[in-house]
Order: C-alpha cells, then sequence, then structure tokens
C-alpha cells in the first residue's frame, strides 16, 4: 500500500501554548485534524469558562482571518484545582465547555497549583456536577487524568501506576462519571481500565510508541511526564494502538518548548510529535503488519479518529486527509516565529508523507 487516505484525525491531547507561537501551532494543527483538545495548564491556568470562550475564540480566529477553510474545532480543556467550586464547572457546561482535567501536584508543567487530595470537597462536588450535568446540547462531560502519584513517596518510574488507586476509587465514587486515563505509559494500569465500564477510556501518545527509559538518558528532547518506561510497555502500547479496541484514543501530548528549554541542566518536560505524528503512527500500523493489502484497516481509523468522535460525542469529520510513501528528513528545528523547536525523529529519515488534506 503506497496511498492511505483517512477520515480527518482526532488529536485527544495537545498542547498550542500561547503569545505568538500559538498562531504558528494552529496553523499546524488544523492542517492535521478535525478536532484538537487544547490542554489548560497554560500560564495562567484556563479555570473559568470566560478563559476557554477566549482561547477557543483565539484559535479560530486565525481561521476566519486568514480563509484558510479547514474543517477544524478546538476543544479548551479547563482545569480542575481543590479549588475549583462546583458552580464553577456547572457554568462550563452550561456555556457549553465540558471537558476538565486534573493535574497532579507537581508532576508536569504548570502543575504547582495541581492536586494532591482527590477527594477533597470541592473536587467531590465537582465530579458529581461532571456526572449528571448536561451541555445546552444535551451532551455529557468529561473528565481527563494526568495519572501520576502526586506523593514523592513515589518514584517517578512507579508514580503512574500508584496512581491507579486514586482513579479506581473515583471511578466507584461516582457511577457516571466520564473518565480518561491520558498519555499512558505503564502498561500494567491497562487490565484494570479494560474491566472498567464504557465511560472510561485511555489515550496513547505516539512517542511511547519508540521510546524506552533508555533512549531518555543524555536526550533531552525526549523526556517527557510520565517518563517512558520498558521494552514490554513499548510493544504493549503498539498492540494497542493497532487493536481497534473502542477504549483507545489518540492523544499525541504534543508539548513544544523552546531550544533552550530543552537542550539545559533541567529540561522541561514535553515530546514535540505535532510534525511527525500521522507518518508516524501509519508507520506503526505497516511494522505491525496492517497494511497489506489496499484496503485501509478499521483499527486505524478507530485510533485516530472513530473512537474519540464516539466517546466524546464529537462531530465525525467530514474531510480526509491522504499519506503517501515518500522518503523525507525531520527537519533538525522548527523555526516558529521567535521559538526554535526540536521535533520528535529530528534528522531521521521517514516513509510516510502527509501529502493533502481536502
Amino acid at each position: 500500500m503506497n496511498t492511505i487516505t483517512i477520515p480527518k484525525p482526532v488529536n485527544g491531547h495537545g498542547h498550542l501554548r500561547q503569545g505568538e507561537l500559538f498562531a504558528h501551532l494552529v496553523r499546524m494543527a488544523r492542517r492535521l485534524f478535525s478536532h484538537y483538545f487544547g490542554m489548560g495548564n497554560t500560564k495562567p491556568p484556563i479555570l473559568l469558562a470566560e478563559e476557554a470562550a477566549e482561547y477557543k475564540n483565539a484559535a479560530h480566529k486565525i481561521d476566519e482571518e486568514e480563509g484558510f477553510g479547514q474543517e477544524f474545532e478546538m476543544h479548551p480543556i479547563i482545569k480542575l484545582r481543590e479549588d475549583t467550586t462546583p458552580e464553577m464547572v456547572r457554568d462550563a457546561i452550561q456555556q457549553g465547555f465540558r471537558f476538565f482535567k486534573l493535574y497532579p501536584k507537581s508532576k508536569t508543567t504548570h502543575a504547582d497549583d495541581g492536586i494532591i487530595n482527590y477527594f477533597c470537597p470541592n473536587l467531590r462536588g465537582c465530579y458529581e456536577v461532571i456526572a449528571t450535568e448536561k451541555t445546552p446540547e444535551r451532551k455529557s462531560a468529561h473528565t481527563l487524568w494526568h495519572c501520576e502519584h502526586p506523593r514523592h513517596v513515589w518514584d517517578d518510574s512507579e508514580c503512574e501506576y500508584a496512581a491507579l488507586g486514586p482513579f479506581e476509587q473515583v471511578y466507584d465514587l461516582v457511577p457516571g462519571l466520564k473518565m480518561t486515563w491520558c498519555h499512558l505509559s505503564d502498561t500494567r494500569v491497562v487490565p484494570t481500565l479494560m474491566d472498567m465500564g464504557e465511560r472510561v477510556a485511555f489515550e496513547l501518545a505516539v512517542h511511547y510508541a519508540f521510546l524506552r527509559e533508555n533512549d531518555t538518558h543524555g536526550k533531552n528532547h525526549h523526556v517527557c511526564r510520565p517518563p517512558a518506561k520498558l521494552e514490554r510497555d513499548r510493544k504493549e502500547i503498539r498492540r494497542l494502538m493497532v487493536s481497534g479496541n473502542p477504549k483507545v484514543i489518540n492523544g499525541l501530548d504534543d508539548a513544544p518548548w523552546d531550544i533552550d528549554k530543552k537542550e539545559c541542566e533541567s529540561a522541561m518536560c514535553g515530546v514535540w510529535t505535532l510534525p511527525v505524528a500521522l507518518p508516524l503512527i501509519v508507520r506503526i500500523f505497516e511494522e505491525e503488519g496492517l497494511l497489506i493489502n489496499s484496503t485501509v484497516p478499521d483499527s486505524l481509523i478507530a485510533f485516530t479518529s472513530a473512537n474519540a468522535c464516539r466517546f466524546y460525542n464529537l462531530r465525525n469529520p467530514k474531510s480526509t486527509i491522504t499519506l503517501t510513501k515518500q522518503d523525507w528528513v525531520v527537519p533538525a528545528v522548527y523555526l516558529l516565529g521567535d521559538t526554535s523547536v526540536v521535533p520528535f525523529m529530528a534528522g531521521q529519515t521517514l516513509h510516510w508523507w502527509v501529502k493533502e488534506c481536502l
């Protein structure tokens, strides 16, 4: 198979940043994705409906001003904190914003205000509102979870597995609460997630299908949260990506940083996969033996768009994207205004290329 055409994909987890960089990233994202979930751990964070509206409108304004015409919807994610009130959540849902993210304290970017007590009175009230309230369009709300345990007693390699405890407790505490385990890297949690009901899904980020812990040593551009794990995890993530299982959602966690903030003693966490994600996903399906005839496998469409659209009740993409077999070298750096960003697979030759979006 030398050409693949699929519905325009969904990115269930991304970072569009702020300032001048924001416009450059929106222009790239709108070409590649029909839906893009923009995370709320900006600085300052997205905490209220008004701030979510401002972030979304800023992204869509770029489309309008430039007349780009591509199918693209940005979904801003509201950050939940221990001081978030149920009234704040209810107001957001009533204004049509229905995605809420929980970050563990100090375990990722801009998480100094993150959560330690997942069962404090405010959050318990927020869970109940998210589980029961619907938007004016009668769509359900969802929680997204950065699953790493915030207690310092846990080593970084064990934090994600340890987070299964509070995640499962909240699942049992609030029937009806829809929950997404973001950027899963420790596959020991998969059997439990699979055993949970249809209101639980999990994201897979493509860089975890290539990286092991060994690949991060001395390579700051591979440093991410949660950290990459073991070879067994890398292989299992690939198997899950191609499985077609309805719980598995594409969430890139594409996190760009200026080169000076990565090539330093204390590198910021994040792997920027946005320019290479779709060629790498197709490569995985090819390497796993699913591109053996002229028919695009249903599991590729499931992973890249259908599962997310079904789980989150999103509009199904009407447009398509085509990739073709064509060698190209990933640039060593992308110049995005005044920001220089090193992409994942920088300098390497990839064999699939995004040809066109229709």
